[in-house]
């Protein structure tokens, strides 16, 4: 009881040390977001996932743009929308038999318990994300958020302009 007590509060320390740092790191520049970034992650998950801060890896005029569309499709669906503060750029490996493809994502939270949950623990009970993802070679955004309360999953495909590809699932 008392080691997990500990592990508990080592894990809060851990992410209030994730959520105040201050991303001195701008990588991204003009670009709209990093690929391959120089600096090292903030955490890296068991499975090999990288965090980094929102802040200097993806581009900052994209960042509320991406919070709007997320809040866009919460307040559609009634559900809480994502905090807006509490932002990472992921970069994660999908595999899938022997083949695997890189992911680049933004993670938005609920709150501070959420995105402890989805990081730590490796469980999203309310998860609002957004992956690059390249089609017909045009980059797009593709959202996805849930809410394993009421069951629901909901996806959304944006082309980088701004239009609307699919308003029911991912790209």
């Amino acid at each position: 009881m008392l080691i997990s007590r500990l592990i508990m509060y080592i894990k809060f320390f851990f992410m209030f040390s994730i959520l105040s740092l201050n991303a001195s790191a701008n990588e991204v520049g003009n670009k709209i977001f990093v690929v391959n970034p120089i600096a090292k992650p903030i955490y890296t998950s068991k499975s090999g996932t990288k965090f980094y801060p929102c802040d200097g890896y993806v581009n900052k005029k994209l960042i509320p743009i991406i919070y709007n569309e997320l809040k866009m499709i919460t307040n559609a669906n009634k559900i809480s929308p994502p905090d807006g503060k509490i932002c990472h750029y992921k970069i994660g490996t999908f595999k899938f038999g022997a083949r695997s493809i890189t992911t680049y994502s933004v993670d938005m939270y609920v709150n501070k318990s959420s995105m402890t949950s989805c990081v730590f623990n490796n469980y999203c009970t309310d998860f609002r994300t957004m992956y690059f993802k390249a089609k017909n070679k045009k980059l797009h955004r593709s959202y996805m958020v849930t809410n394993v309360g009421r069951k629901l999953t909901r996806m959304m495909c944006i082309s980088h302009s701004g239009k609307v590809v699919s308003a029911t699932k991912g790209c």
